[in-house]
């Protein structure tokens, strides 16, 4: 049986403009079944047969709730060939909801744009989408938060902590979907902030773009988010202690093609090309649906009628987003009912005779000679122009007549045939019933046929293969095998075997080193020659053959030498020289092998090297004079950071270009060991001189009011002067020595006290130099 929902839908043209700008209207009729759902109007997603859907214009609809009117089908499912089969359907009319108008704006092509809050005109510091509803019981209040099925809203924003979302009624009672973001702890109430920037659906956000044209910021993709505390329907709710949609299991990373990443922001998301979204509803299914913060027990004593409304506030800059459609769904049992019509019935099939519309007489023909299935389906049209249908199927069998020639051996008799027992040939005919209950008339015709029997007499010695194939090692007289004699019956042959034993064996032997056996012999290596032959009693010989394995087991030294420490096996971090350290190497076999190891721990050197300036500084040319400080090492590795050339104990060595030099000494003992000690050397440039404050006034009084590098010998090429804020933000960025930066931000001044980093890049007469810091604003 099938559940058929009608929706009536008056559809309107939407005249496309700003929020609150009235549309026209044109009516026009149409059926909305079942099968349809999902359903899509006007740009609008229908998902169930809710009672309030915000769209542009008006609508109205009806909803049928009934399962079907087709309450019963008496007809059987099998019948004979040939026999008549008579079906009566009952059909009755249960009530369906009566039409509620409604009417909503949704404007701007059925989106709107959620620009930045109180940052941007003409918006104000909310959206508002308005639903109004007059055909309720006048006076209807809600009185039961099962009142409300769902909220629904489709959108897109590039931050979820920058939003507020409420749901209000006609008198101005309001439930709040999200719970209001608190910036200084980061969270929502007692719920941490997730993810920085954490997104509703997949959000178009440009790096370089922050503004209130819609023009300016496309919008990404929608995602469906529900929000829901009904308890009279199995949706199946988001996971969490409370079901948010911010709590971090209800988070997940997408990969996002709208979103332009770039790298400062690279901390709070996965990589470049994902990020973290709030998981999408399934309005189909009716999964992942949220709680809202404020339950919707908040609205209870709301009119019903009035101005229902969802509000969307964005609360800060950089971030925005769309609301595409948005869904109020109510209890279909707040609404009046009216009952349909039928306009038409049909059974539809082969071999039916049509008694009234509502009984049928179904005839196979007797002819059928194998089963039979037929799909008989009643179709049922209301006046609201959908239909019901249920389908039965109908196997009709066939009745037979069957000769049956049988033969059947004497050893068999006496046989029992559908309830007569038979001792020898005879003819009998029976009428029968088939499982199905159907004729069937059956002529046994039996025959008689002859078996046989005899003994095959052997006598052997130690075995014999018979003609059934077993090879027999001792005597014995139950062996039996059927045969087929001429006519087809069992012939039956018994073995009666005589054995007299010899017996052949092997000693599967292993030892460790050596083994003694029973013909007096020690082996010292594995074998499988050795025989040793014994004469039974009865005169058969036994032969016992030797597979011999001889494992070897050892005892064995080795010697090690290491510097600082010496791992072996499982001696772990030997520190000191010993001589008694063994380990066992267990063999599969069972003879163990033990390993002595005679082990010397030398003491690992210390490097030590000092540098002092044969000069005034430590710059460009200036002589410098290196010596190693550690005692008896029998070789010396230098490496100067620009050079490794040196073997020397102590040394003068001189830069010729300015830079900051890792000097590294290696030295090794008498011993082998070795150990490596560096230090840093700075060389400067005389010649290069660059200086920044660390703080400046933009106050327009002419002191200090710019803030840039100043210094000698700095060129063009390669200069970088780059200006961030404490989030990381570039504020300022230049290639040109003689710019700089005069304290605003996207032309507003930056507040006072501001502290911001800096780095530096720029080219010398000798060579490439990168600087950074911090300088305070102040005015």
């Amino acid at each position: 049986m099938k559940k058929i929902i009608y929706i009536m839908l008056w559809i309107p043209i939407l005249i496309l403009g700003r929020v609150g700008d009235l549309c026209a209207q044109v009516s026009l009729d149409t059926t909305i079944c079942p099968s349809q759902f999902p359903f899509t109007w006007n740009g609008v997603t229908f998902y169930h047969d809710s009672v309030a859907v915000t769209q542009g214009g008006t609508m109205q609809m009806t909803v049928q709730h009934h399962p079907t009117p087709i309450h019963s089908l008496n007809m059987t499912e099998e019948i004979c060939a040939g026999d008549t089969l008579p079906v009566s359907i009952g059909v009755s009319l249960q009530s369906v909801l009566v039409l509620i108008e409604n009417s909503a704006t949704i404007g701007e092509s059925q989106k709107i744009f959620l620009p930045d809050g109180m940052y941007c005109s003409p918006y104000g510091t909310y959206y508002r989408s308005i639903a109004n509803f007059n055909q309720f019981i006048p006076g209807a209040t809600m009185t039961n938060v099962n009142d409300i099925l769902y909220v629904r809203l489709k959108m897109e924003h590039s931050a979820l902590e920058d939003l507020k979302i409420s749901i209000v009624c006609p008198n101005g009672s309001r439930s709040k979907l999200i719970a209001d973001y608190n910036s200084s702890t980061e969270s929502w109430g007692n719920i941490p902030n997730n993810y920085f920037r954490t997104c509703l659906g997949l959000a178009n956000r440009l790096t370089d773009v922050v503004s209130c044209d819609s023009s300016l910021n496309p919008i990404g993709e929608p995602w469906n988010y529900i929000w829901s505390n009904n308890t009279n329907h199995n949706y199946q709710y988001a996971a969490g202690t409370y079901g948010y949609c911010y709590e971090s299991v209800n988070l997940q990373s997408y990969v996002n093609p709208y979103w332009d990443f770039y790298s400062s922001y690279q901390p709070y998301y996965d990589s470049y090309t994902t990020h973290k979204s709030v998981k999408p509803s399934n309005p189909v299914n009716m999964t992942q649906i949220y709680h809202p913060y404020q339950s919707f027990s908040n609205l209870i004593g709301c009119p019903l009628n009035g101005q229902w409304y969802i509000e969307v506030q964005d609360m800060l800059s950089e971030d925005n987003g769309y609301l595409t459609e948005w869904e109020l769904a109510m209890a279909p049992s707040l609404l009046q009912t009216i009952v349909p019509t039928v306009v038409s019935k049909q059974l539809v099939g082969p071999w039916i005779t049509t008694l009234t519309d509502s009984t049928f007489i179904i005839t196979p023909p007797a002819t059928l000679t194998s089963d039979t299935t037929v799909d008989y389906r009643f179709v049922l049209h209301t006046d609201v122009g959908c239909q019901y249908d249920t389908t039965v199927s109908l196997t009709v069998h066939p009745n037979y007549a069957v000769v049956r020639d049988t033969s059947v051996c004497d050893t068999d008799f006496p046989i029992t045939w559908e309830g007569i027992t038979f001792n020898a040939a005879a003819t009998q005919t029976l009428r029968l019933q088939t499982t199905h209950g159907c004729d069937s008339i059956i002529t046994l015709d039996l025959a008689m046929k002859t078996s046989s029997s005899y003994t095959d007499t052997v006598e052997t010695c130690d075995a014999y293969t018979w003609q059934d194939g077993v090879t027999y090692t001792i005597s014995t007289n139950e062996p039996t095998i059927r045969l087929q004699n001429a006519s087809g019956c069992d012939s039956v042959v018994r073995l009666q075997l005589t054995i007299l034993n010899s017996v052949e064996s092997v000693d599967e032997v292993f030892a460790c080193d050596s083994l003694v056996w029973i013909d007096g012999n020690t082996y010292f290596e594995s074998t499988t020659e050795p025989e040793h032959l014994i004469t039974l009693p009865t005169g058969c010989d036994s032969i016992v053959h030797l597979h011999l394995t001889i494992g070897h087991s050892a005892a064995t030294d080795t010697a090690a030498e290491a510097c600082g420490r010496f791992s072996w096996y499982e001696h772990k971090n030997i520190l000191n020289s010993c001589d008694n350290l063994t380990h066992v190497f267990h063999k599969d076999d069972g003879c163990d092998s033990v390993v002595t190891l005679h082990l010397t721990i030398f003491p690992l050197p210390e490097a030590c090297f000092n540098y002092f300036t044969l000069g005034e500084n430590f710059e460009i040319g200036t002589m410098l004079h290196f010596e190693e400080c550690s005692p008896n090492m029998v070789n010396y590795h230098w490496n100067m950071g620009n050079v490794d050339v040196f073997e020397d104990p102590a040394f003068d060595y001189a830069y010729m270009s300015a830079g900051t030099y890792r000097v590294t000494l290696r030295v090794t003992d008498e011993n082998g060991c070795s150990a490596e000690r560096y230090r840093m050397v700075v060389i400067k440039d005389p010649e290069l001189q660059i200086f920044l404050p660390n703080s400046f006034t933009p106050n327009y009084d002419g002191l200090n009011d710019v803030f840039k590098p100043t210094g000698l010998h700095v060129t063009d090429d390669h200069y970088l002067f780059v200006i961030y804020d404490r989030w990381g933000h570039i504020v300022f960025r230049t290639a040109d020595p003689e710019e700089g930066w005069d304290g605003t931000y996207k032309g507003q001044k930056v507040p006072n006290n501001s502290v911001m980093s800096w780095t530096l890049q720029c080219a010398s007469d000798d060579g490439m130099v990168r600087q950074k810091g911090a300088v305070v604003v102040m005015y």
